[in-house]
């Protein structure tokens, strides 16, 4: 018996667990992997899963530690009694291989690389397509190609559900009039110094499921140095980071919260066991500023590639 045995059995008889418009359902919370990668990746993996009870693991092709991710599953599931179906999966179709016959082949990278036969979650990463003139038409045609082949593989068994990132309320509108499958989350950056209330406002009206990315920003903003947060976290006897993701639970944001830190992992999903007042709720909402940290997916764009993956896998 390992020394975290006990609270990882704790936590997961805590996590809430959300049920999209299709009836499967996702932990409130997983473990973000941008930015992890070489062997320390499957270290982490087996970490997170066995000792401080993650089930959810969010990845991307964009990430490039998918091959780690898959053996160290395959590692948990032949020495622990924690099965495949214990674990919820996400990945996504970077910017460079939309379109149908690259989507397809993105598919099965994913598939193959993370040793598995099917995908939970599958999500197009970022609305616009590399290498494409900036006409929003052309992006939106190629942009539907991949849904399509999404959608072809949720019908084949390959992915169980299918959603977004970096959607805004006009890529939403316009993929609503052309699928089969209605996407059933958007993963979108927020944290107290950047929320944006109207798109999150279009997806819970349309029962779309908002998860959070950057929840701590990033390491980008002064966020768990802020005084509010801090005397907060001195208030509750938590962590700003603590603080942080309790008020994104709070407001029924999934999250999934990534470190590359032990102590960190732990703490950051032990946030089940206390609730912030509603007075202190409002104090934290105010702080929004509307300054994203990541780029803005129009500015997409305009970035070069090998620039926009430094950004987001940082």
């Amino acid at each position: 018996m390992n020394k975290f045995d006990n609270f990882a059995q704790k936590i997961i008889g805590l996590v809430p667990y959300y049920k999209f418009h299709t009836g499967n359902s996702i932990p409130q919370i997983g473990f973000g992997t941008s930015g992890i990668g070489g062997t320390r990746i499957q270290e982490v993996i087996k970490y997170v899963v066995t000792e401080c009870g993650y089930r959810l693991i969010d990845t991307a092709i964009m990430y490039q530690n998918q091959p780690g991710i898959g053996a160290a599953l395959q590692e948990i599931y032949k020495t622990t009694n924690i099965k495949r179906s214990d674990i919820f999966l996400i990945s996504k179709i970077p910017p460079w291989m939309q379109g149908t016959e690259k989507a397809k082949e993105a598919i099965d990278q994913i598939l193959k690389e993370l040793q598995t036969d099917y995908i939970d979650l599958m999500m197009i990463h970022w609305p616009y397509v590399e290498g494409l003139e900036k006409v929003e038409s052309k992006h939106a045609e190629i942009r539907l190609q991949t849904w399509k082949v999404m959608e072809e593989a949720k019908d084949q068994g390959k992915i169980k559900d299918l959603a977004m990132s970096n959607f805004t309320i006009e890529h939403m509108e316009h993929l609503f009039q052309h699928c089969k499958h209605k996407p059933v989350l958007n993963q979108l950056e927020i944290h107290p110094l950047y929320f944006d209330e109207k798109t999150i406002e279009f997806c819970r009206k349309h029962n779309i499921l908002v998860q959070a990315y950057a929840s701590l920003g990033k390491g980008r903003t002064n966020l768990l140095e802020i005084e509010l947060i801090k005397n907060l976290a001195e208030k509750y006897k938590k962590t700003p980071a603590q603080i942080c993701l309790r008020w994104a639970i709070q407001h029924k944001y999934l999250i999934i919260p990534k470190s590359n830190n032990e102590e960190r992992m732990k703490s950051n999903i032990d946030i089940f066991e206390f609730e912030i007042s509603p007075e202190d709720m409002q104090k934290i909402d105010a702080m929004n500023e509307y300054k994203k940290v990541l780029p803005d997916p129009h500015e997409v764009l305009t970035l070069l590639i090998q620039s926009f993956m430094k950004i987001i896998i940082a």
